[in-house]
């Protein structure tokens, strides 16, 4: 993998390659403040996911039940999210936050027996 594909500057790029003699230990410590870099940046994702999640549920942007699911199926297909993509979505979100993937199921009135044949039939089909 290329610096460039791991979210590295190109202004931060060039001064490490015209090193010489600590290249490999400035590269490493570059690449150690990118990660802790991407590691804050998931954990703020994270938290607005669950914000987002909160606002949806406290300000009844979902309706339990067929209603709702019919209501954000309409939303997707209007921003152009097709069924394959929902199930990337599911996947994704499932491997990443499976408590909040739940917790997205549940406020959609999935009973916990749904949300548990939902989540492996989704492991199955990886």
């Amino acid at each position: 993998m290329e610096l460039r594909e791991l979210g590295l500057p190109l202004s931060g790029i060039a001064p490490l390659l015209a090193l010489a003699d600590d290249r490999d230990e400035v590269v490493a410590a570059t690449l150690l403040k990118r990660l802790l870099e991407t590691n804050d940046a998931i954990a703020v994702l994270r938290q607005q996911q669950r914000g987002i999640l909160g606002m949806l549920e406290t300000r009844l942007f979902l309706r339990k039940g067929p209603s709702g699911l019919n209501a954000l199926a309409a939303l997707g297909r209007g921003i152009g999210v097709d069924e394959r993509s929902y199930l990337r979505i599911h996947r994704s979100f499932e491997a990443t936050s499976p408590e909040e993937h739940r917790r997205l199921l549940a406020a959609l009135g999935f009973s916990a027996p749904e949300i548990e044949e939902f989540v492996s039939s989704l492991v199955k089909s990886l």
